[in-house]
């Protein structure tokens, strides 16, 4: 197309030079009537030369637009030369990214096999392991049945035994509960309380309860009226309505003579008595207790309590 062109416009130009030889030849004969017999004033010659001219401005005009086309046909052959080339950089990349694709695929495909080759392996040992815990599972369950069975057969037996020993408990108690109505019969025969604190009790029930308090411990207080008291626990006897007491003063480590027990008063005396608990109260004659003193020579009370326990 561009070849074709560049000879159209070569023929054009040779058709404006000679139709300008031509415009050139006519006009020199008008201008000088010596040399030519034309009549400047024809109206053919006046035509002649506005066709020449319109021929010469066509031929220019025709000229300019085979050039402006030239032009556009150059740059549309560059444009096609690029486009060429971008299309083989793009064909080129095509089968690059196909060999790549290719390859990728390949390479999935193998780490696909591997994969499955994988889990199929895992799930053979899956299996084989379900088959051993099935079979353990079962061993198991005959063992528990095993188990069970005898459960029921020692159980059985351990009933048998558990009755046995509960006749055998039973007979034994009936016996030791016989053996202590005679023991009590025969301490009712032994103790005999005429009178008590309260009215008497089942006569059957009478109990003779004694003890003393420690000698090493700090139960001697203070009073308000130069008085040592202490509380004794009686509680351990069962008591159940209050006994009567009878106490004594012991003192384990005397200092000097002076201060001996029988200078002092109150040392029987029993106070605020009930069923689990008693007090006493000591005081010296024209003396005051030190109660560190008191602690150091282990004063304590013994006593002995006859009572009701029923």
């Amino acid at each position: 197309g561009l070849h074709n062109l560049l000879k159209v416009k070569s023929c054009l130009f040779r058709s404006a030079c000679k139709i300008m030889f031509v415009f050139l030849v006519t006009v020199f004969f008008s201008q000088n009537p010596v040399a030519t017999p034309i009549d400047p004033d024809n109206e053919m010659l006046q035509e002649l030369k506005d066709l020449l001219m319109d021929s010469v401005q066509n031929t220019i005009a025709l000229n300019e637009l085979v050039t402006h086309q030239t032009t556009q046909i150059s740059e549309l052959m560059l444009t096609l030369a690029n486009t060429q080339t971008r299309l083989r950089h793009l064909e080129q990349e095509n089968r690059e990214m196909v060999v790549t694709l290719s390859e990728y695929q390949k390479q999935q495909e193998s780490k696909l096999l591997r994969v499955q080759g994988e889990i199929s392996a895992e799930v053979s040992g899956l299996k084989s392991n379900m088959q051993e815990i099935m079979a353990s599972l079962s061993a198991t369950e005959n063992k528990l049945v095993t188990i069970q069975e005898r459960f029921n057969e020692e159980g059985a037996a351990t009933d048998r035994k558990l009755r046995t020993l509960q006749e055998t408990i039973g007979y034994e108690l009936e016996e030791e509960l016989v053996l202590m109505r005679r023991q009590i019969n025969t301490q009712s025969s032994e103790v005999r309380i005429l009178n008590g604190e309260e009215n008497n009790g089942n006569p059957t029930c009478a109990k003779v309860c004694s003890g003393t308090t420690t000698r090493r411990g700090r139960i001697w207080m203070r009073g308000v009226h130069k008085n040592i008291y202490t509380e004794v626990d009686i509680s351990g006897c069962g008591f159940m309505k209050v006994p009567t007491i009878t106490t004594s003063l012991e003192i384990s480590k005397p200092m000097d003579p002076f201060r001996e027990h029988w200078y002092f008063t109150g040392t029987s005396v029993v106070q605020r008595a009930t069923t689990s608990s008693f007090r006493v109260s000591i005081k010296p004659v024209n003396r005051l207790l030190v109660l560190s003193t008191v602690w150091k020579q282990g004063w304590n009370v013994d006593w002995v309590a006859v009572g009701f326990i029923c």
